[in-house]
């Protein structure tokens, strides 16, 4: 994973719960950083993908970030009812089509 912080556009997802409650909605804070001259736009997409890859849940918001600048956006997202382990991730995609990620492992109980 050390890729993603190599990266120019740079997403750090704020959330260091080992647990979720499992059809609960909360708000996760997701922080950008653009390390370009050239401002950047897409989407912020914030996922639960289950152990097996599946998406058991999604919300997204549009992203414009300004050149050399940082952004932060407050994303809610509700979790899945189906106890287990999962992965928290938080995907800014460009309009180039460049990705960044962070994740977390979580377990919904």
């Amino acid at each position: 994973y050390m890729g993603e912080a190599m990266k120019p556009l740079g997403v750090y997802l704020a959330f260091f719960q080992p647990r979720l409650e499992g059809g609960k909605p909360r708000t996760f804070r997701v922080m950008m950083v653009n390390d370009v001259d050239d401002a950047k736009r897409g989407e912020l997409r914030l996922t639960l993908e289950a152990e097996d890859g599946r998406e058991a849940a999604r919300a997204s918001a549009p992203f414009e970030i300004a050149a050399l600048g940082t952004l932060t956006r407050e994303i809610a997202l509700a979790a899945p009812a189906a106890p287990g382990r999962y992965v928290l991730r938080a995907t800014a995609i460009a309009e180039d089509g460049s990705r960044t990620v962070s994740r977390r492992k979580v377990r919904i109980e």
